[in-house]
């Protein structure tokens, strides 16, 4: 993923004002945030081609670094995660190191011990998962949510995705 634009930053005016502290100053300012660490992702859009940056909060997984999909426990996936399945070859920030990195969803059998490390990090992540559960069963109308790179229209949900970041070799 190289790309000569500037990267858009997320349209949540507070995100995006930690996401311009945080390139400003190598992520000394930002790199934390209430108390958790977090990154800068930038997927390329998959409708326009234009890179987009986000913060989010991390974990780590050996050498991974995993990412959650639940923008704030909003019935639908975030954009940047509808980006990343079309587009998986990323561009992460970590404090002051950039890199790029293949993206992927965590397996149905990653997901259980992953779900429960993130749970760690951020404890909201599970009140925000008993929330989709109850905005995904209203059955009128049927809500549509992102399944590995397919949408799907459903009235059960799964666990909220990890997204599994991985170095790519060479960089």
């Amino acid at each position: 993923m190289t790309h000569a634009q500037e990267p858009v930053d997320s349209p949540v005016d507070w995100v995006a004002e930690h996401t311009r502290q945080y390139v400003a100053t190598d992520g000394a300012e930002g790199h934390l945030w209430h108390g958790v660490p977090t990154l800068l992702l930038t997927t390329i859009g998959r409708r326009s081609g234009q890179p987009r940056r986000t913060a989010l909060i991390y974990g780590r997984d050996d050498d991974r670094y995993l990412v959650v999909a639940s923008k704030g426990g909003a019935a639908e996936r975030p954009l940047w995660y509808a980006n990343l399945c079309t587009q998986p070859e990323v561009e992460v920030q970590v404090g002051a190191e950039r890199f790029r990195a293949q993206a992927r969803t965590a397996s149905p059998a990653e997901k259980p011990r992953l779900w429960q490390q993130m749970a760690q990090i951020w404890p909201p992540y599970d009140a925000y998962q008993t929330k989709r559960i109850c905005q995904n069963s209203e059955h009128s109308p049927a809500k549509q949510h992102w399944s590995g790179q397919k949408c799907r229209t459903t009235f059960e949900i799964e666990p909220l995705l990890a997204a599994v970041l991985e170095h790519i070799i060479g960089d």
